[in-house]
């Protein structure tokens, strides 16, 4: 029954396909992810897995998503393909260093991020993605 409620929710991450350009396709990734990552059941999920207690609900957690983060990875592969970000950029990275603070600041905080956050966030990422 948790699984399939965990499956449920999954199905609900956001996704975004890579139809715009990196900085639209990022922009709209991020923002939704703050929107998700700041509702009741994925901040219950995260602390679960902060926790570290339940290792086979994290290891369930991760597989369950793994196709949304595969969409992601496939975002910053479209942009590196297009030229739009620096070659060699390490998708996982990439990814990571956007998921951290969406994820941390409802986790950690207590408040999910707002606007111009999430917007300082995505400049900082396409600063440090632009290819020269």
């Amino acid at each position: 029954m948790l699984v399939e409620a965990l499956r449920t929710h999954g199905r609900r991450a956001p996704v975004v396909e890579a139809s715009g350009s990196w900085e639209e396709n990022l922009r709209a990734l991020a923002h939704r992810l703050a929107e998700f990552a700041a509702g009741p059941v994925e901040g219950a999920i995260a602390a679960i897995m902060a926790g570290g207690q339940h290792p086979e609900f994290n290891q369930t957690v991760l597989d369950l998503w793994r196709p949304a983060m595969e969409s992601r990875h496939r975002l910053v592969h479209v942009a590196a393909e297009r030229g739009e970000v620096a070659e060699g950029l390490d998708l996982r990275t990439v990814v990571d260093t956007l998921l951290a603070p969406i994820i941390f600041t409802p986790l950690a905080m207590r408040r999910p991020m707002d606007a111009p956050e999430v917007d300082a966030l995505v400049d900082l990422l396409l600063s440090g993605s632009r290819a020269w």
